[in-house]
């Protein structure tokens, strides 16, 4: 009987270092749990980020263009506008708007 109750005693501190275990198992789990959740709010997030910043890629694009060709030709307009200021000045309101239609109609053909 007295081995019996040696080896239930064993048993019984067994169990219990079992249960503590799986306890502390559980509590890790829970927050890989938790931890994984977030992780993955955090990559639905990141990756409706990327798609919203995909489409601003091409508008981007497409004003780095503009902007390109609008400096390329900032000179030529600068001066256009110079000269035109220039010559046009003095003239009256009028013949300065048949000139400027004049000048553009030239540009335009070369």
């Amino acid at each position: 009987m007295a081995q019996k109750e040696a080896d239930l005693e064993i048993l019984t501190t067994r169990l219990a270092s079992l249960i503590s275990t799986k306890e502390q198992k559980e509590r890790e789990s829970n927050q890989l749990k938790a931890d994984l959740a977030s992780l993955q709010s955090k990559i639905d997030r990141g990756e409706k980020l990327v798609s919203g910043l995909a489409d601003e890629k091409t508008r981007w694009d497409t004003q780095v263009k503009e902007l390109d060709f609008n400096f390329n030709n900032l000179i030529g307009d600068c001066l256009l506008s110079a000269a035109f200021m220039s010559y046009c000045g003095p003239f009256p309101s009028d013949f300065r708007n048949l000139l400027n239609k004049e000048w553009l109609r030239k540009i335009k053909e070369e």
